[in-house]
């Protein structure tokens, strides 16, 4: 059991006494030195969940009137009468500690309890809102509140209690897939993976429950003038029987709404009309919305750095106003890739059959062989699938320009061994973008959520932040914790 000293840092209370005459000399002023308790009269152990080396489920908590049990306090008889103490746990996903949530600690005779909601909360603005066993450090400061005051025991740098420990957050009570098929007149309406691998629904990096909107593009054709669709989780596949029930569409057969609910066992909707649509699904509200886009949104890009997968690959998102395609694309020297379309002549299914670009000095050839740059390495990658040309420049630095007004030099992001992940704490203030190489030709922008070539300035975010950015999904994203 670790013990500290408690400083109590008064304050003067002056008072002021009325007179005839000024004094000849003002009184010197002197803080009456502020008591010291000794070793003996406060300690403080971890107790409860910081005590157990069981994982942490937030989860069991979450209706606990007293909040998560995570110390002791003992107190000696010459502690002041009337003084309470508490504390503030801080959370963390680093062990330095250069990102983290604070977390209030209340004592219960003798327990210090921190509330599960304030936790989770905490939890979920570090790590997200998935069920996933995540390692946190913590550490807590103690307080002395004592005659309205409340005082830090020790100095800035003294710590009760720290550690690390595995937890979860709270369940949401919805049911997440981790994966989604399109199913439909133009794809297949088999409910087996083997069938409906090529309809898989493309998802981000990101964990579904903290973004839960998957999407497929499909190519309803002038001969074909309309198609039936519905979604099929991953559970309605696992069966040795295909299983119905379990598959998601509207209520009503033959739905037109272009948003609407989908229910599971539900009946089929229906896009009416020649073009390329794209189908979104929230797989937490159970919503969904059907728009017409333009034919080609991004181009695939597998090769030897993500094993050939298109849907493991970095896309690369069309530009109207340059009419190409620009993007992150972490490319293998030894086996090159290729871009492949991502709709094609049928649907947006993961598949060979759909057109596929290769190259060499940055002239395109369709079908043609794989295009391999001289260093494996991160690219920023240009399509012209009009002028059939394309370009790749290595990305050496990713910066943030303009933060603090600072539109001249860039705040430099360190990247991760395998150049995925780029990271950063910093003092963001004002607008600001990123950009690769220190050059504008290769810059993101809009929102950390939606990265655009060349979008709008990033705004809205004063304090010190963790900026990571993650190019390990098929497109860029950026998350900044606190």
């Amino acid at each position: 059991m670790n013990k500290f000293s408690i400083l109590l840092l008064g304050a003067l209370a002056m008072g002021f006494t009325a007179c005839d005459e000024a004094p000849a000399e003002a009184p010197v002023q002197s803080n009456p030195q502020p008591p010291m308790y000794e070793d003996s009269q406060v300690s403080c152990a971890k107790a409860g969940v910081l005590a157990s080396t069981e994982v942490l489920d937030l989860n069991s908590y979450k209706d606990a009137t007293d909040g998560v049990p995570v110390v002791a306090f003992t107190t000696t008889e010459e502690f002041p009468a009337g003084a309470t103490l508490s504390g503030v746990l801080q959370i963390s996903k680093s062990d330095d500690f250069a990102s983290h949530k604070d977390i209030p600690v209340t004592d219960i005779d003798g327990v210090g309890y921190a509330n599960a909601a304030d936790w989770n909360a905490a939890h979920v603005e570090i790590f997200g809102r998935a069920r996933t066993e995540r390692t946190v450090y913590y550490r807590m400061a103690g307080y002395v509140n004592q005659d309205g005051g409340i005082y830090r025991i020790g100095n800035d740098d003294t710590y009760l209690v720290s550690g690390e420990v595995k937890e979860t957050c709270f369940d949401l009570g919805v049911a997440i897939s981790d994966a989604y098929y399109f199913l439909s007149g133009v794809t297949t309406w088999s409910l087996t993976t083997e069938a409906a691998i090529p309809y898989l629904m493309y998802h981000s990096s990101i964990e579904p429950v903290d973004d839960p909107v998957f999407r497929f593009y499909v190519n309803i054709s002038e001969e074909a003038g309309e198609t039936y669709w519905k979604i099929a989780p991953q559970e309605a596949m696992d069966g040795e029987s295909e299983d119905w029930s379990a598959v998601y569409g509207p209520a009503e057969n033959g739905n037109t709404n272009p948003d609407g609910l989908l229910v599971e066992g539900g009946e089929a909707a229906r896009i009416v009309g020649a073009g390329t649509y794209c189908i979104e699904f929230d797989a937490v509200s159970m919503s969904y919305k059907v728009y017409e886009t333009f034919d080609v949104p991004y181009l695939f890009t597998p090769g030897g750095a993500n094993g050939w997968s298109m849907y493991a690959s970095q896309w690369v998102a069309y530009n109207k106003d340059q009419n190409s395609y620009f993007g992150t694309v972490k490319i293998d020297a030894g086996d090159g890739f290729k871009f492949v379309d991502i709709v094609g002549d049928n649907c947006g299914g993961v598949n060979w059959g759909n057109p596929n670009y290769g190259g060499s000095a940055e002239i395109l050839v369709a079908g043609g062989e794989n295009i391999k740059p001289e260093a494996t390495g991160l690219y920023w990658v240009k399509a012209d699938l009009a002028n059939l040309t394309y370009s790749l420049v290595k990305i050496e630095t990713i910066g943030l320009i303009g933060v603090g007004g600072d539109w001249e030099n860039d705040v430099l992001l360190t990247p991760s061994d395998d150049l995925l992940t780029w990271t950063a704490t910093v003092d963001l203030s004002g607008d600001w973008k990123i950009r690769m190489n220190a050059n504008w030709d290769y810059n993101y922008g809009n929102a950390p959520s939606d990265l655009q070539y060349n979008g709008n300035n990033i705004g809205g975010y004063d304090g010190r932040y963790t900026v990571t950015l993650d190019f390990s999904g098929n497109l860029p994203v950026m998350t900044l914790s606190e």
